[in-house]
């Protein structure tokens, strides 16, 4: 806001002046030394980065100056943009967080958090929820010390010689299904039969991610929120029994 503060000034100001001749030095390549010491340079490399440079062009070629209000919202948007490519590009540098990109789509306070704030009793819930996103779980398909054995990742609560990912463990794993039957009655409950079904229809990864917290079926945020507060609990309890069940496995 600062420099569109400067280019919106009178044509006889000198600072406005200044800026001009600044802008159009570092337009064609006037980089010195010198001129890196100059606070106008740090903000058309601020442009530059943000992607807003070419906008800051077309002002000093046509003289024609937006408003405030809308020079603001170009701003928020481009940020908000270039902001999003570098998240999503540096998550993707970690193969783990393959279902988090898929379940998080934007840079604001994911559903986990909302409902964490909003219900403090669900807080060990919602941190064991944000666990199996981001696969910092107990999972066998997260044991780091044994990456190279391919049958320490298996589960060893059923006989399927089934990888215990999120997925086999949300949907597959037999032991669990008498717990997984009880989650599925409780977003049953918050639902309507034709929401249900539809939940029921979709392939697997879509179901774990729509557990996860994706509203893959775009529903009304607030029925999606009540269905993920009635259901938590239960894949709480049915992660704990997860756990406890490996581990007698396990002895």
């Amino acid at each position: 806001m600062f420099l569109w503060s400067l280019f919106s000034l009178r044509n006889t100001s000198v600072c406005k002046q200044i800026i001009i001749t600044r802008a159009n030095y570092y337009r064609h390549g006037g980089k010195t030394k010198t001129a890196q010491y100059s606070p106008v340079f740090d903000l058309l490399q601020c442009a530059q980065k943000y992607r807003l440079i070419n906008t800051i062009y077309e002002w000093l070629d046509s003289g024609s100056f937006m408003g405030r209000h809308a020079w603001k919202r170009v701003v928020k948007r481009t940020i908000s943009e270039v902001e999003y490519a570098y998240w999503e590009s540096s998550c993707r540098l970690y193969t783990k967080l393959s279902l988090y990109t898929s379940i998080i789509t934007r840079i604001e306070p994911c559903v986990w958090w909302t409902i964490a704030k909003c219900r403090p009793w669900l807080n060990k819930c919602c941190k064991m929820m944000v666990r199996l996103v981001t696969n910092e779980h107990k999972l066998h398909t997260n044991i780091k010390h044994s990456d190279s054995m391919h049958k320490n990742k298996l589960c060893i609560l059923c006989n399927t010689n089934s990888v215990e990912t999120v997925e086999h463990f949300l949907l597959y794993c037999q032991p669990l299904e008498s717990q997984r039957n009880v989650v599925f009655s409780c977003i049953k409950e918050c639902s309507t039969d034709a929401v249900f079904n539809s939940f029921m229809a979709l392939p697997g990864y879509a179901k774990i991610k729509f557990i996860l917290g994706s509203n893959v079926l775009n529903l009304d945020i607030m029925l999606f929120t009540d269905i993920l507060i009635n259901c938590t609990p239960q894949v709480y309890f049915m992660y704990e029994l997860r756990n406890m069940l490996d581990e007698l496995s396990s002895g």
